[in-house]
């Protein structure tokens, strides 16, 4: 006995919200389940007076108090004493009793408030069924209290015990809010059968019908039931005929059955199975059918979308296997398929013209791509100041220019008015050279197009032209043949096509980068060393900042559209350049250079090889000097550096040799024998 409620406790210390309710000072776990509610629903927000019913041992006081506005009052009741809570009133009664209601009504100060709070519920471990009879009684008094309280508009949280007549309170708080939404936070325990039903815009009625609150009234087990529900101050005399339908059970046949389950999932509140039916007992006993979808046809209502989606792919697999196994117990029919009709000339030129202006609008949108391309390029020089002057730049390749520079040209040192007129004639002639070059490889593209195109009419009108007996007399296979002739013919000239596209494509990548190429010539080994430094001056917070700070000053520049001869010439004479220690350029230098010296990997591992080698040869030297009898009459020395040298004679000038080697050495043999 005692290891279990040892074990119960060590569960409630590895909840998370346990935790966290100690670390905060919350006096329950259920403080998070409020502030979630209240997070998502913003029940506290605009609120003066809050009612906590069952509020021992003040956990929802703490909260209510902490998240609504300054001055506000929170009345706490119960049967058990609670701890006194700043700014909070607590009342020691039961909420069945009169005199509760009056010391209620008491402390109030306009007799209203705005939010009813009730997280209460008896106490579990017993029958299941009587847990939820207390549980759903003392709902309906705190909703009786909330009623009573209530201002026009007001909210009432309560938890409920879901079961079969979770509905039936639904409909209950829907006659009196006109919002109602169960739901259930993350605090709560995902084994818990509790949910919270979050009502808004209380109506306030003249008068409410006082069996909402009769649980035998509420629970009858009667399909539909009138009840006078509202009677308002301007409806005086009239009453309001509601129907309503209670638990509804759905077989689990209809629910695989019918066309649109997701409309019946929103209206049953269980799924129940016949073991005398067949299909049904089927699906009780199918491996598809899972204890946690047992559980969720058990009660839908308290179903998460997540469940509701795993029950309809539960339903969607079933199905599937029942079509499936229905095809193959279905005899196999055999379908006569109607002969294919021969295809006509028409019909093959008719092919022939759909494929030709598919290709040719594949074309067209190739060479849009490419012209839009050059047009970037062309939009450049465009807009290109007149007075750049810059330098070819060139490689090893050859030169490299960019597409904008290709038509700049280098001005003189006298820039009068005859030089800028001839500087921008050569520009000018450079830019329709280029026009008229994209010009006629467009064009030859037409040309090849509209030839060929040009051709196939011509051929369609000597066939409509020829007389009928000539038609009549060609035979069907020399159509076609044709035909496909011609198709081939128009494959052709789209290959063509095709590599020139490609061709002009890969010139453009391969400038593109080659120019690119011309960024990663590798610096000086001065200018490299100054940017090391630099960087290493960087590594720290404090020195960045102040290279960052010194970047930013009075000679910085952000005007757009000036001459670029301007800017290059600003750039030699307008910028700070913080002064870079002598010191500091000497290191990096002295680290290259320590990096050139330093063998590469390759070479110090056959070294270090070569060593072990020569290690291990040592070794077995002086192991055999050892055993040697003539040790005594010569040194030691002198035995080793013997057999030592013995031990690499051996080895020079051998190497491995295979069977035409061999050969070859017998024949040369041979031959200086001869000789």
């Amino acid at each position: 006995m005692a290891r279990s409620k040892k074990k119960g406790k060590a569960k409630k210390r590895l909840d998370a919200f346990y935790d966290l309710a100690k670390r905060e000072g919350y006096r329950a776990r259920s403080a998070f389940k409020l502030i979630q509610l209240n997070r998502k629903y913003e029940i506290l927000k605009n609120c003066s007076s809050v009612i906590d019913l069952c509020a021992a041992p003040g956990g929802w006081m703490q909260v209510a108090k902490q998240l609504m506005p300054p001055g506000g009052e929170v009345i706490g009741v119960d049967l058990a004493p609670i701890k006194g809570i700043t700014g909070c009133k607590a009342i020691l009664g039961d909420i069945y009793s009169d005199r509760t209601r009056k010391a209620i009504q008491n402390s109030l100060k306009n007799g209203k408030t705005d939010v009813v709070l009730h997280d209460g519920s008896p106490n579990v471990g017993g029958v299941w069924i009587q847990e939820v009879f207390a549980q759903h009684q003392l709902v309906l008094q705190a909703l009786k209290i909330s009623t009573e309280h209530l201002v026009t508009g007001g909210w009432f949280v309560t938890k409920v015990f879901r079961s079969e007549n979770f509905t039936s309170l639904l409909w209950v708080f829907k006659q009196l809010f006109t919002k109602v939404e169960a739901t259930k936070p993350l605090a709560s325990r995902a084994e818990s059968s509790e949910i919270y039903v979050i009502c808004h815009g209380y109506k306030n009625p003249h008068r409410v019908d006082p069996r909402f609150f009769k649980l035998g009234d509420v629970f009858k087990e009667t399909d539909e039931k009138s009840v006078t529900a509202l009677q308002n101050s301007l409806d005086a005399g009239k009453s309001l005929d509601v129907t309503r339908n209670l638990h509804k059970r759905c077989k689990v046949s209809d629910f695989v059955n019918v066309p649109d389950a997701t409309q019946l999932v929103g209206e049953i509140s269980e799924i129940t199975f016949d073991t005398n039916d067949e299909l049904e007992k089927t699906l009780h006993d199918s491996t598809f059918t899972t204890k946690e979808i047992l559980y969720i046809c058990s009660d839908v209502k308290q179903a998460s979308e997540a469940d509701i989606k795993r029950l309809l792919r539960w339903r969607e697999r079933f199905r599937k296997e029942r079509e499936r196994r229905e095809s193959k117990a279905r005899p196999a029919e055999k379908a006569v398929e109607a002969p294919p009709a021969e295809e006509t000339t028409e019909d093959i030129l008719a092919e022939i013209e759909g494929l030709r202006k598919n290709k040719l609008k594949q074309q067209k949108k190739k060479m849009r791509k490419i012209v839009d391309r050059k047009l970037k390029h062309l939009g450049k020089v465009i807009h290109h100041d007149p007075f750049v002057v810059e330098n070819v730049d060139q490689s090893e390749g050859g030169h490299c220019m960019d597409d904008a520079n290709r038509f700049t040209t280098n001005m003189p040192s006298d820039s009068d008015a005859h030089s800028d007129s001839s500087t921008n004639g050569d520009l000018n002639d450079e830019f329709e050279e280029t026009i008229a070059t994209t010009n006629r490889f467009h064009s030859n593209i037409r040309g090849m197009l509209s030839k060929q195109a040009r051709l196939k009419s011509e051929r369609i009108e000597n066939q409509h032209e020829a007389p009928e007996a000539a038609v009549a007399q060609e035979s069907a296979p020399e159509k076609a043949r044709e035909a496909n002739k011609a198709l081939r013919s128009r494959k052709k000239v789209g290959d063509i096509v095709d590599k020139k596209l490609q061709a002009d494509e890969a010139n453009l990548v391969k400038r593109q980068k080659t120019c690119d190429e011309r960024d990663l010539v590798l610096l000086e080994p001065q200018a490299r060393a100054e940017i090391l430094a630099m960087a290493s001056e960087m590594l720290t917070p404090a020195h960045r900042e102040s290279i960052l700070e010194d970047a930013i000053n009075r000679h910085t520049r952000g005007e757009e559209d000036l001459p670029e001869w301007f800017l290059q010439d600003e750039k030699k004479h307008y910028f700070r350049r913080k002064p870079i220690s002598k010191a500091a350029i000497d290191y990096q230098k002295q680290r290259f250079e320590e990096i050139n010296v330093r063998p590469c990997k390759k070479v110090a591992e056959a070294i270090n090889r070569k060593r072990k080698k020569a290690s291990k040869i040592l070794r077995k030297v002086q192991k055999k000097g050892q055993t040697d009898p003539r040790m005594k009459e010569k040194g030691e020395r002198m035995s080793i550096r013997s057999l030592m040298r013995s031990k690499t004679l051996n080895k020079i000038g051998t190497k491995p040799m295979d069977n035409k080697m061999k050969g070859e050495l017998y024949r040369n043999r041979q031959r200086r024998k001869k000789k």
